[in-house]
């Protein structure tokens, strides 16, 4: 059957009832699968159902980075000089984007000014993160990559709950995001310290260790504080983890620090990752990779996953 735009058709839902239906617009197939498997899509739609200045082409949406069941986020502006877009699609006290989260099945929207700086459209992303903790910014153009130096206390919050805070936020702008937490370095140290080791591949923050970093943040004062430091960490999901680590400050042991006494630091770890990698284990980092390789191998578990 040929389906043609403003006319009334009589279809059946799911739940197998009848209904009349009416075709606003015809869409070629690539067209209309794109827009079913294109969550931005959603987001526009719900977007034009709850902020009348969307739907009149006042507000535009200029980004969207969401992850499922957990957080949206939204980037907006408007070419009304005399229209604050972020704040009509928040609505009052947050009323509209509390309807969004309802509509989208999210816990939270997170509705935000577009900036055509991506440095600093990714720092505002990363809200509820202030922009004020970030220390210092490394901006690899060719691999895309932004690391970012904040203060040791909010990475937690940065990363959000199982990393969907920073997920959306990579999402959203189109980079690689790293954290790395703010200690006596400078800027020129830690790109010595990048460039010293080309061998390490960075903390991957946002992908599928974000979680882990996150409770060691919140498990570990001297991680968060910045006395010891995540080097690398690498894992099989489900099974085991490894965790490199070293120590900035002379007087503090990192081993020591984040197994804690009689293991109850390592152990509370795992049991606030809820099983997600029973076979955890941190071991002291060294610039030897044969060396570190073989304190993989002595420790429980799987040493293939570690990113040296």
């Amino acid at each position: 059957m040929k389906v043609e735009s403003s006319r009334v058709y009589r279809v059946q839902t799911s739940s197998g009832r009848s209904a009349r239906a009416v075709c606003v617009r015809c869409l070629s197939l690539p067209e209309a699968a794109a827009s079913l498997r294109s969550p931005d899509a959603d987001v526009v739609r719900a977007l034009r159902t709850v902020v009348p200045e969307v739907a009149a082409g006042t507000v535009k949406v200029e980004a969207v980075g969401m992850v499922p069941e957990l957080v949206c986020k939204v980037a907006v502006s408007s070419p009304e000089p005399d229209l604050n877009a972020r704040l009509a699609c928040s609505g009052q006290k947050g009323s509209r984007a509390k309807r969004l989260a309802r509509i989208l099945r999210v816990k939270t929207v997170d509705i935000l000014a577009w900036n055509d700086d991506v440095e600093e459209m990714a720092i505002s992303a990363l809200k509820p993160m202030r922009s004020d903790a970030v220390r210092e910014r490394i901006f690899d153009v060719e691999t895309n990559e932004l690391y970012l130096v904040v203060d040791p206390p909010v990475i937690a919050q940065a990363i959000g709950k199982n990393g969907a805070n920073v997920r959306a936020a990579r999402t959203l702008t189109g980079l690689r995001i790293t954290l790395w937490p703010a200690t006596s370095e400078t800027r020129d140290g830690v790109t010595e310290e990048i460039e010293r080791t080309p061998s390490l591949t960075q903390l991957p923050v946002g992908e599928e260790y974000s979680a882990v970093l996150a409770v060691l943040s919140e498990c570990i004062p001297e991680i968060s504080d910045g006395r010891v430091k995540v080097i690398a960490i690498g894992g099989v999901p489900g099974a085991v983890c490894k965790i490199a680590v070293a120590s900035t400050d002379p007087n503090v042991r990192a081993l020591a620090v984040c197994i804690g006494p009689h293991g109850e630091r390592s152990q509370r770890v795992r049991s606030h990752l809820k099983g997600e990698f029973p076979g955890l284990s941190f071991l002291e980092w060294t610039a030897d990779v044969h060396e570190l390789v073989v304190r993989s191998l002595n420790r429980p578990g799987f040493s293939g996953g570690l990113f040296i």
